[in-house]
């Protein structure tokens, strides 16, 4: 098969190892270029074409198979990112049965192929969770976070030995690592660690997905109005505002030091989805035009 090389530069100290690597960053561009033309891939003709022109910009067995692993997962996952314009009408997708049926089999396979993708983790990944005094503040002893990718608390609260855990994990966005935190709804004695971790990792957006009517199971970890006290923390609700299929809470939190409280103050908003997931994508073109 016969490549295109189109001229790409780029500035690299070859010195400290960095051919193989910008080698490998060049033959992923290609071939994702390639992919996109023709619908096909050639690692290896490309490869050779690059090792002929210079001898180590390929240089190891590792960055190969790199290369070849990079490759396949752009393929099996043929990302195609739905533009903000475009969610109007994707979400009206969800009133018509037919089409919502159609949407739940894709989410199905692509929770399937993020399974298959996703390197299995082993206990002694999460020690954290599975501490004794961690073991409580779990809805489920194994779905616990792996403690690199975990958010760690920094303030002191409640009683347990272990204060720094949180059942929590922080997953990368679109163009920034560990851009969002997922957490699981709080318990009756782990809602204090819910806003430790709001106010320890200045978290200035909640958005709840679910709407658990059982209170006893789920408690209510916000009020709707005035101030009301979560472990070290004061929660003023200064504004609260209800919609067809959300309630929205715009809060300042404060924490107390000793008789006083801290300088530093957290504004951020709190979206409550207050009906199920496909009723409120049908919706969502309410909420785009506000």
């Amino acid at each position: 098969m016969l490549i295109k090389i189109d001229p790409l530069i780029f500035y690299k100290h070859f010195k400290i190892n960095g051919a193989g690597r910008s080698g490998a960053f060049c033959a992923l561009d290609a071939n994702l270029d390639l992919l996109k033309r023709t619908g096909q891939i050639d690692v290896f003709e490309y490869a050779k074409k690059m090792i002929n022109s210079r001898p180590n910009l390929v240089d190891s067995v590792e960055q190969y198979i790199f290369i070849y692993e990079a490759l396949s997962e752009a393929v099996l996952c043929n990302v195609q990112p739905i533009a903000m314009y475009q969610l109007k009408n994707r979400s009206g997708m969800y009133r018509s049965k037919g089409n919502r049926q159609l949407m739940e089999i894709q989410d199905s396979h692509e929770n399937k192929l993020l399974y298959m993708l996703t390197p299995v983790l082993r206990i002694g990944d999460c020690a954290g969770g599975h501490r004794m005094e961690n073991r409580g503040k779990n809805r489920d002893v194994m779905v616990v976070p792996p403690d690199h990718a975990r958010p760690y608390l920094q303030t002191l609260h409640g009683e347990s030995k272990d204060y720094t855990y949180i059942n929590a994990v922080e997953v990368d966005g679109f163009t920034r690592k560990a851009e969002f935190i997922v957490t699981e709804w709080p318990k009756q004695h782990t809602v204090d660690s819910f806003w430790t971790l709001i106010f320890d990792h200045s978290c200035h957006t909640v958005v709840n997905l679910t709407n658990q009517q059982n209170s006893k199971m789920y408690p209510q970890f916000i009020h709707n109005k005035g101030k009301q006290n979560y472990g070290p923390f004061v929660v003023e609700v200064l504004n609260y505002q209800q919609y067809p299929a959300m309630t929205s809470h715009m809060v300042k939190i404060q924490k107390r030091v000793g008789f006083g409280f801290s300088d530093f103050q957290c504004y951020f908003a709190i979206d409550i989805l207050i009906i199920s997931r496909p009723s409120f994508l049908s919706n969502l073109s309410f909420y785009l035009v506000k």
